[in-house]
């Protein structure tokens, strides 16, 4: 469980994204819009999910071929959903960090 937090947290860290230049409405809906436009435009399915907080679940979206597109999705209890990052060439490869290299 650690070892998944300290990925997506290194992974959000490192995404360096202008979402300023994407129109509001189509970063954020319901649940189930959004994820009918991440699974018919980008074909993406789950890879991963956790919970932040009590009331927030995070989930990782990832093309399984072609350009390997990813989308990180935040969903409140309220059902509102946002993509908090985008991107292409996911790499599911993780290399383990050494013990000296640890947070």
């Amino acid at each position: 469980m650690t070892n998944n937090f300290i990925i997506i947290l290194l992974l959000l860290s490192l995404l360096t994204i202008e979402l300023y230049r994407v129109p509001y409405s189509l970063l954020c809906g319901t649940r189930d819009a959004m994820i009918k436009t991440i699974i018919a435009d980008y074909k993406e399915a789950p890879f991963a999910l956790g919970l932040v907080g009590s009331d927030k679940l995070i989930e990782i979206w990832v093309s399984r071929k072609g350009d390997r597109t990813f989308t990180i999705l935040l969903t409140t209890a309220k059902n509102n959903s946002c993509i908090i990052a985008f991107g292409e060439a996911w790499d599911n490869k993780i290399t383990p960090l050494d013990d000296d290299d640890r947070l």
